[in-house]
């Protein structure tokens, strides 16, 4: 089977024209009130290929954002 990371807002070029208070807003919006960073995504892409007992999973990693849904 499949795994698969589900990565948060994460700080790139794409957010460059956001205002302050847009992004604030965004961040606010996630439990951690922070981006994602890149490491965060790659430990998850490494924990899931290190760990063979994982399968038929999706791993998010979205800085609390879905938990506040």
């Amino acid at each position: 089977t499949v795994n698969a990371v589900a990565p948060g807002f994460t700080l790139t070029r794409f957010w460059d024209k956001t205002s302050k208070d847009e992004e604030k807003e965004l961040l606010d919006s996630t439990l951690l009130k922070k981006w994602v960073a890149p490491e965060d995504i790659a430990e998850a892409f490494i924990y899931l290929a290190k760990n063979d007992s994982v399968t038929g999973q999706t791993l998010v990693v979205d800085a609390g954002y879905t938990a506040t849904l």
